[in-house]
């Protein structure tokens, strides 16, 4: 209800500053309350006086807060720095009030009554330990607070997150379903084989946004191998002569794997490298031992496109996601061998 009572500039403030709006407004009352206090007193202090221990004890709580806050380890540097700090202050307040301010300070203690050293760090102790106690919830306040701050802002990157994964799902589902088009046209023109070459690409741009219904992207080893199965056919018509060599045993798809991770080395393999000579095949094994699967492609290098420059692009993604899915437990290798040949190596382990 107080900010429809506001200017408008208030109104957008205050939300997002609620907590220092009340720690202002707490130290204005606790102020103005001790002015009154001193007012009513038969002998009150000056004004500069007044704002002089206000002060002390402002600067007392915040600096308590802001070791708290920063949580020092061991325990043993927390104290010792608090330790410090008090012995900082006691003797700061006593130069102030008792040797730069000596009217200030006897006034402090009452007339006939001596100023010990114990019964001063007493006094400064008692101070202390309510300072603690008022320094002690702030810290615990903004810890909380910064918890808050953290999740909100992680729930918004994950929903930033979210919206561009469904994005870039329809993306290539909306590229798809305009090949509908050239389909369509090659079926009333009875040109079949065309039209089955579109119908195996539509299907192959629709594999990851089908599989990929949730964020953490797996699918079956046995959905990436008939993802390789549409690729090797594509290429066959492609290219005149396609030789690929296959051997993952069908006892290992129930391995999971990343989407478009084991299919997309095939694809690279069909750009890159040679596949019309059935002397140097395009290969892709699998194999298991104990919990371990080694996956592992190899293709002779293309001479004609020894020289250009990948991007490696598909390589990082295929790592990042092997990081953020198994944490460790999976690993990509690739490698250039001296006669000419590239290797890509994928291994997961069972935990």
């Amino acid at each position: 209800m107080l900010k429809h009572y506001l200017p408008k500039p208030w109104n957008h403030w205050l939300p997002m500053h609620r907590f220092a709006y009340y720690q202002i407004v707490y130290w204005i009352c606790y102020v103005g309350l001790t002015f009154a206090n001193n007012s009513l007193m038969p002998n009150p202090f000056r004004w500069w006086e007044v704002l002089i221990t206000i002060a002390f004890i402002m600067a007392i709580v915040y600096s308590i807060v802001y070791v708290f806050l920063r949580g020092l380890k061991p325990a043993a540097k927390t104290a010792a720095v608090l330790i410090g700090m008090f012995i900082g202050y006691a003797l700061l307040y006593y130069l102030v009030a008792f040797v730069w301010g000596r009217s200030f300070g006897e006034r402090i203690v009452k007339v006939g009554d001596r100023l010990t050293i114990g019964g001063y760090l007493f006094t400064m102790l008692i101070h202390w330990y309510h300072s603690m106690l008022d320094a002690g919830l702030l810290a615990a306040i903004y810890r909380v607070r910064k918890v808050e701050g953290q999740k909100r802002e992680l729930l918004e990157k994950n929903h930033q997150t979210h919206v561009q994964f469904l994005t870039a799902q329809i993306d290539p589902h909306e590229q798809a379903n305009l090949l509908n088009i050239p389909y369509q046209l090659a079926v009333s023109t009875g040109n079949m084989d065309m039209a089955e070459v579109l119908l195996h690409v539509k299907q192959r741009l629709l594999y990851v946004p089908e599989k990929a219904k949730d964020i953490s992207s797996e699918v079956p080893l046995g959905a990436e191998m008939e993802q390789c199965d549409r690729i090797i056919w594509l290429n066959s018509k492609r290219f005149p002569k396609c030789f690929v060599t296959i051997d993952v045993p069908e006892v290992l798809h129930h391995w999971v794997v990343p989407v478009f991770s084991v299919s997309a080395f095939l694809q690279n393999a069909f750009k890159y490298g040679v596949s019309w000579d059935e002397h140097v095949p395009i290969s892709l094994r699998a194999r298991q031992e104990d919990n371990r699967l080694t996956i592992r492609l190899r293709n002779k290098i293309n001479p004609h496109k020894a020289d250009e420059t990948s991007s490696g692009i598909g390589n990082d993604n295929i790592r990042q996601r092997l990081a953020l899915l198994y944490d460790g437990r999976a690993g990509l290798e690739t490698c250039h061998t001296p006669d000419g040949w590239y290797e890509a190596i994928l291994t997961f382990t069972k935990s």
